[in-house]
C-alpha cells in the first residue's frame, strides 16, 4: 500500500482521564472495525475495557502534511447533504438483541470556518433512542479535534485513506446522580458509490447498540 492510499498513526501515550463533573470528556482514537454484521453479541467488552484502558486518555502525535492533506480532502468530501436510511439493533436486557431497521435519516453538513465542520444526522420517525447526532471537527495544522474550535479533544488517526476514515470516541458524561458514564463509540466512514457510516456504541466498557447510515 502506497503512503498517499494508506497511513498509520502510532506512539500515542496514556493518562489517567480526568473527572469533568457534568462535563464531557472527550477523545478520539481511531481504531479498525469489522462490518456491523459480524459483532459477537450484546454487552462484549468495548475496546477500551478490552486493553484495560477504559478510564484512560490518549494524546495524539502531530500529523504530518500527507496526512493532514488527506483528511482536509476527506472532511471536504464528508461536508455535503445526503438522505438515506439506516439499520441496526440495540441491546435489551434479558431479550438481547432487538432491530431497528429502515429508519429514513437525514445528514446535514455545516462548514463552522475554514478548518471546523458539523454534522447533523436525525432520524426521522425512527424508534432507534436518540433521534438525532451531532458530530464536531475541528483540523488544525498537526491534529484532528473533536470539538467546533481548537479547544477541543483529541482525534487520533489509526488508519486513513481517500475514501475511508475509522475512529472510536471515549468520553465520561455525568449523569443526573452525579456517577459518571463512559461512552465508546466506533464510527467507520467509507465512500462506495454511496457514503456509509458504521456505529457501534458501548456504554461502560460494553456493546449497547450498532446502527448503519447508507447515504445518497
Amino acid at each position: 500500500m502506497s503512503t498517499l492510499r494508506g497511513l498509520y498513526l502510532q506512539g500515542f501515550s496514556l493518562q489517567k482521564l480526568p473527572s469533568q463533573g457534568p462535563k464531557l470528556c472527550l477523545l478520539i482514537l481511531v481504531l479498525a472495525l469489522a462490518p456491523i454484521t459480524q459483532a459477537v453479541a450484546c454487552y462484549e467488552a468495548s475496546p477500551a475495557r478490552s486493553d484495560q484502558s477504559l478510564y484512560d486518555v490518549i494524546s495524539s502525535p502531530a500529523l504530518s502534511q500527507i496526512q493532514h492533506e488527506l483528511l482536509s480532502n476527506f472532511l471536504k468530501r464528508l461536508a455535503k447533504d445526503r438522505d438515506g436510511y439506516s439499520t441496526g439493533y440495540f441491546c435489551k436486557k434479558n431479550i438481547g438483541k432487538v432491530a431497528v431497521d429502515n429508519d429514513d435519516i437525514r445528514f446535514r453538513a455545516q462548514s463552522l470556518d475554514d478548518i471546523s465542520y458539523r454534522f447533523r444526522v436525525n432520524f426521522v420517525g425512527g424508534n432507534y433512542g436518540n433521534d438525532s447526532e451531532r458530530l464536531d471537527y475541528t483540523l488544525t495544522d498537526k491534529q484532528l479535534l473533536l470539538g467546533p474550535n481548537e479547544r477541543g479533544n483529541d482525534i487520533i488517526i489509526r488508519s486513513l485513506t481517500r475514501s475511508e476514515l475509522v475512529t472510536y470516541e471515549k468520553y465520561r458524561q455525568a449523569t443526573p446522580n452525579g456517577a459518571n458514564t463512559i461512552r465508546e463509540v466506533v464510527r467507520h466512514y467509507y465512500f462506495k458509490n454511496n457514503l456509509t457510516v458504521d456505529n457501534t456504541y458501548y456504554v461502560n466498557g460494553y456493546l449497547q447498540s450498532e446502527n448503519r447510515w447508507v447515504l445518497h
